[in-house]
């Protein structure tokens, strides 16, 4: 593969991460949570929950 190639196949992952990433902060959105992220497909997708809760117990366990 020439270095032209493999150049052409970075950018096609990085612009489907990218699309991706987008994809998934949409949903979260749509979802209402809180999603910070920078649009780089480097850079981490952060989620802010405000209210946490713990699962409730199975009725098996108890």
């Amino acid at each position: 593969m020439s270095d032209g190639d493999t150049d052409a196949e970075h950018l096609a992952y990085a612009q489907t991460e990218t699309l991706l990433a987008e994809q998934i902060v949409a949903v979260l959105a749509r979802h209402e949570l809180e999603v910070s992220w920078s649009g780089s497909p480097h850079d981490r997708i952060g989620v802010l929950v405000r209210a946490w809760r713990k699962a409730l117990p199975d009725t098996d366990d108890v």
